[in-house]
């Protein structure tokens, strides 16, 4: 029996080795050459190298390989286990040209992919790059320092059309600013700076422009519905700043109510930046607001008039409710949330939704109870009594860090109740 065993295992190595010399037995085939791949230049000392997903075969990962010469030795970089299908080759040196070739492996490796190639920058990109108008035939133009990489100096190019990139050559230059005395009056500019080192030059930097003219004219418009007043405008080109102009009637004297510099704080629908200032107005009063933008060498035209008047009237609250377990609820306020407006849902425990809201007209506070008696009494930080109101009192708050408010519900028959303690504003 044990002959018979051995015998059987004897013949079937036999037919295996048969059918591998015949070709009936086929080894698990070798993954596709990625069909696709690419190297891009990310800095001084950087390439970024991506290919296709291989998909023939089941793969283990991908073997990316790299040369000096296009039709040189390839050298294995980097063994990429997993669907991995990029890699960042740094470490380069600048201005210096890589080929690379990729393949997949399984239990076998499959052919190398074409050859793809990208060459360092010889420096990095400059960055803040900046022209502002210095008078009616000068333009200065600032950047960032480029640090590393070798870098010597840096070169400034100039157009007079927006249709072409600047291509003329103004100045070489080792500071980061330069200023062009060569330019015409109320003509646009466009400059572009690069990086140079030893072994060549930067890609060139993003461009801006510089108009050697007043600003052109801009549209205000009134963002707010509140006591207070908001404008807004959209940046211009060639502007140092803006100035806001006010008038209580349309065709009467406007006067200069505040200088805004070009940070914007918001952005429209589309993303473009908007420049905002706000305005705290008597309550109840109408007013009219001019803009412009102006630089080094003046002012441009006023807006049109932008009317608005603010509200008669403002009002915040916190709603809350006092159960029959207790007589009483404490509300510690502080200074700022006489500049908050808050609304809490009835029979909520107080944990006021709030927004930003800035009021600078006198607070006072008040109390309103539907059903039952209620009052309210106020204490100081050192919870010393310093008032009392009831549903009819108004009492007018102090200018004080912080103050508690204890209200107080009597005559409730062991069901709750609900009450709003708020704030109304009024100018005096």
């Amino acid at each position: 029996m044990k002959k018979q065993y051995i015998m059987a295992a004897i013949i079937g190595v036999m037919l295996i080795f048969g059918m591998i010399l015949t070709g009936c037995y086929e080894p698990e085939p070798k993954p596709d050459a990625p069909a696709e791949i690419n190297a891009e230049t990310m800095s001084s000392s950087s390439i970024k190298i991506s290919w296709s997903i291989v998909s023939n075969v089941s793969i283990s990962g991908y073997n990316l390989y790299r040369s000096t010469e296009s039709k040189g030795t390839y050298t294995l970089l980097k063994a990429l286990g997993g669907s991995t299908t990029s890699f960042a080759d740094g470490g380069l040196p600048t201005g210096t040209t890589y080929y690379y070739k990729v393949s997949a492996y399984s239990k076998r490796e499959g052919a190398l992919s074409s050859a793809a190639s990208a060459t360092t920058y010889h420096a990095e990109i400059p960055t803040g790059i900046n022209a502002s108008v210095e008078s009616k035939n000068s333009i200065m133009v600032s950047w960032n320092s480029v640090s590393g990489s070798g870098v010597k100096g840096y070169k400034v190019y100039r157009s007079s059309s927006a249709d072409s990139p600047p291509s003329q050559l103004v100045t070489t230059i080792t500071t980061t600013s330069y200023t062009d005395n060569s330019v015409n009056e109320n003509t646009t500019y466009y400059y572009a700076v690069s990086a140079y080192s030893n072994s060549g030059e930067s890609v060139q930097s993003s461009i801006v422009s510089a108009k050697t003219a007043v600003p052109e004219a801009l549209v205000a418009t009134s963002l707010t519905d509140d006591v207070s007043i908001t404008l807004g405008w959209y940046v211009l080109p060639s502007t140092q700043g803006y100035k806001v102009y006010k008038s209580d009637s349309e065709d009467g004297t406007y006067t200069l109510l505040a200088t805004v510099g070009t940070v914007s704080t918001i952005k429209d629908e589309e993303g473009r930046p908007i420049i905002t200032y706000k305005d705290r107005p008597n309550l109840g009063a109408t007013y009219y607001y001019k803009v412009c933008a102006y630089n080094k060498i003046g002012e441009g035209p006023l807006s049109e008039p932008e009317v608005k008047e603010a509200l008669t009237n403002y009002s915040a609250s916190w709603q809350n409710s006092i159960d029959s377990r207790s007589d009483y609820k404490w509300h510690d306020i502080t200074s700022e949330d006489r500049y908050r407006s808050y609304q809490v849902n009835v029979g909520s425990v107080f944990a006021p939704k709030y927004e930003t809201r800035y009021i600078f007209y006198t607070p006072y506070f008040y109390l309103d109870y539907g059903t039952g008696q209620v009052k309210a009494e106020i204490y100081d930080i050192n919870l010393k009594l310093i008032g009392t109101m009831d549903d009819s009192v108004y009492y007018k708050m102090q200018s004080r860090e912080r103050i508690y408010v204890k209200v107080i519900c009597s005559g409730q028959t062991g069901k709750p109740g609900s009450y709003t303690l708020g704030i109304n504003y009024r100018s005096e």
